[in-house]
């Protein structure tokens, strides 16, 4: 066992690179854009880098002040950042590929959001796989702390407004596991009955998945059972895809989050923690534990370690956060989430 400490940081402009480092697969390892998001991720980096005001960084604790993050929780208004090529990209990817049936909804969300009728925040996050899952509901929890702040303390009172947020959108992936229970897959249509649903929809049907859907963060499983709308698209396997979860079907899961959900998120980012925790204790599996205190949070407990955020304005309209430390007894490598 060893003990590991964890810090939470504003972002700031030299965390650029760590935060390229963690987006290079936020909009999925997928053939359609990895030949064009490397040209636009950085930018989206370098936007998340210099909102210092809102956003939260989880880093080890006693590194040197410029190490990189192992995770990230920010974010960017749709209205505020609508010329920027990243935001360009990344809301037109989304618009492609939602379905008709949905598609109307959410792009009547978009519009909202870019014509700056309502305030539409695009939720960003990515995280080493291998972050204990604990400290996830005190990352949102820093980020809702954030945009209180600044809805306050902003210089101008447009800045203000933009953090007045209504509404936000979320980006993450699912994976579908492999078959280990041997039952077959259900048999394919024959070749007539794909003929007529061809020529009734002018378009091959795609069959239901039969394998429940898995989720590589456990708390998006909480945040979709919020949303007033998802959908989900496959992501093509990368051509030169050889092992592990590169080998698996894998999905882009697009979420609509009323922003007033948060709150009751986090408590149940936290409740599924404590069952999580239940589950490996009665499997007889190690379990990560905090040396000290209790952080108390929207009426649900989150055990963290010796967390006390400080928060207090700095001169250039940034403010020193968090300084909160996590500590934990854990192995080298900490158990994968759900």
């Amino acid at each position: 066992l060893m003990n590991v400490e964890f810090a939470f940081f504003d972002p700031k402009e030299t965390d650029y690179h760590g935060l390229c480092t963690l987006m290079q697969n936020w909009l999925g390892a997928d053939e359609a854009t990895t030949a064009s998001w490397p040209h636009v991720f950085r930018n989206m980096a370098d936007l998340i880098s210099k909102q210092a005001s809102v956003g939260t960084l989880i880093k080890a604790d006693g590194a040197e002040e410029d190490a990189a993050p192992l995770a990230f929780l920010s974010a960017l208004n749709l209205n505020t950042h609508r010329g920027t090529p990243s935001m360009r990209y990344t809301l037109n990817f989304l618009k492609s590929n939602a379905p008709k049936d949905k598609a109307k909804r959410f792009n009547q969300v978009i519009s909202d959001g870019i014509s700056g009728k309502k305030q539409v925040g695009l939720l960003v996050h990515d995280r080493l796989i291998n972050l204990p899952p604990t400290l996830i509901p005190v990352l949102h929890t820093e980020l809702t702390k954030d945009i209180e702040w600044a809805q306050k303390n902003e210089d101008t009172s447009a800045l203000k407004k933009s953090f007045k947020f209504t509404t936000f959108i979320y980006v993450s992936k699912a994976f579908y596991p492999d078959e280990e229970s041997g039952e077959p897959e259900p048999a394919p249509a024959s070749k007539k009955a794909s003929k007529r649903e061809k020529k009734r929809t002018g378009k091959e049907e795609r069959r239901p998945k039969t394998r429940p859907r898995a989720w590589f963060r456990f708390e998006d499983k909480v945040l979709e059972s919020l949303a007033t709308l998802s959908f989900a698209f496959p992501l093509k396997k990368k051509p030169d895809a050889s092992q592990g979860i590169d080998l698996l079907d894998q999905e882009q899961v697009v979420m609509v989050i009323p922003a007033q959900k948060i709150s009751q998120a986090i408590m149940k980012m936290g409740l599924e923690q404590q069952v999580r925790a239940d589950r490996m204790r009665a499997d007889g599996q190690h379990v990560q534990q905090p040396e000290t205190n209790t952080l108390h949070t929207y009426s649900s407990v989150v055990t963290v370690g010796r967390f006390s955020p400080v928060v207090s304005r700095l001169t250039d309209s940034r403010f020193a956060k968090k300084a909160g430390v996590c500590s934990y007894s854990s192995r080298c490598k900490t158990a994968p989430h759900d």
